[in-house]
């Protein structure tokens, strides 16, 4: 997640900022262009995402989540010897 959120601030979609009352905390916040790519780009994908699994039935819906979780974890388990 860290690398995902240094790759946005390295693209200028968002920015840190620092906790006054803790110094291991960042605030993480969108700039303009980063609330921009959020309406452009972000919205419209998870909004088809949100049509598609509609147009799956429960039963589809379910077994599809079973296997993404299945799938996940045996990457994680695969990515936890590259690590390092």
């Amino acid at each position: 997640m860290n690398n995902v959120i240094n790759v946005f601030a390295s693209q200028g979609l968002l920015r840190l900022e620092g906790s006054k009352h803790d110094k291991r905390v960042n605030r993480i916040h969108l700039t303009d262009e980063g609330d921009l790519y959020c309406h452009e780009v972000v919205t419209p994908v998870r909004g088809a995402e949100l049509q598609a699994m509609a147009a799956l039935e429960p039963d589809e819906r379910r077994a599809m989540i079973a296997y993404v979780d299945k799938f996940m974890n045996a990457l994680e388990r695969r990515m936890g010897g590259l690590e390092a």
